[in-house]
């Protein structure tokens, strides 16, 4: 877990300042677009600087939760190595992978009947993307 935060840093905080730093110049704007454009300059900033620290703290703490939560009585370190090992050795496929675990999900139940008249065919799936596309 400490492995993936440690790697998204670096780009994660270079692309915040850059965010930041091209927000701040409308502070110095002027005439009638400068209340207008205020509040932008200070609002984004912030949801950036929060954004940022949600990712390097709140979203690696749900996901270690999340991940041992399957996992009760594997240690995190034992587990990411076992979803690792299971795509490439004989031991059996993993939950998530196995397609009659997932078609007893509710997400699957849900959006299998509203897609599949959508991709039933090669057109339907093209006037499909190109109406989200317009959308």
């Amino acid at each position: 877990m400490l492995d993936a935060v440690s790697e998204i840093r670096p780009p994660l905080i270079s692309a915040t300042l850059a965010v930041i730093v091209s927000f701040l110049p409308m502070f110095f704007i002027t005439g009638m677009m400068g209340p207008y454009m205020s509040p932008m300059a200070l609002n984004v900033p912030v949801a950036m600087l929060m954004s940022m620290v949600v990712a390097f703290t709140i979203t690696p703490w749900l996901s270690y939760h999340f991940l041992t939560w399957r996992n009760k009585n594997i240690p995190i370190e034992e587990s990411t190595s076992l979803l690792a090992s299971t795509a490439t050795s004989d031991e059996p496929i993993e939950e998530a992978y196995d397609p009659m675990v997932v078609q007893k999900t509710l997400l699957y139940r849900i959006f299998r009947p509203l897609m599949l008249p959508l991709l039933k065919t090669r057109m339907r799936a093209v006037l499909f993307l190109l109406f989200m596309g317009g959308l």
